[in-house]
């Protein structure tokens, strides 16, 4: 998975990052925003390998909003790749 950082959110440099897949949780993560792209990787559960469809949830430790939006804004996602 790769994103990039708002300036936004250069106040507080590491977000954690909570990745589920078909319900199975996976290890929790730190992404690190302070260099404005950032990357990080999961391995694929057993019981997932060979699906034709996942089931993926993503989930912020923390939103933050951008001057004059009112939606709640976590990570920005360029790509979500498996492997």
């Amino acid at each position: 998975m790769q994103g990039f950082s708002s300036p936004l959110q250069m106040s507080q440099p590491h977000i954690s990052l909570r990745v589920t897949s078909d319900g199975v949780p996976l290890p929790e993560a730190s992404v690190t925003l302070g260099n404005g792209a950032w990357e990080v990787s999961y391995p694929l559960p057993n019981e997932a390998v060979g699906k034709k469809e996942l089931l993926l949830s993503l989930e912020v430790g923390r939103t933050f909003h951008a001057v004059g939006d009112s939606r709640e804004l976590g990570l920005n996602i360029n790509v979500i790749e498996i492997r």
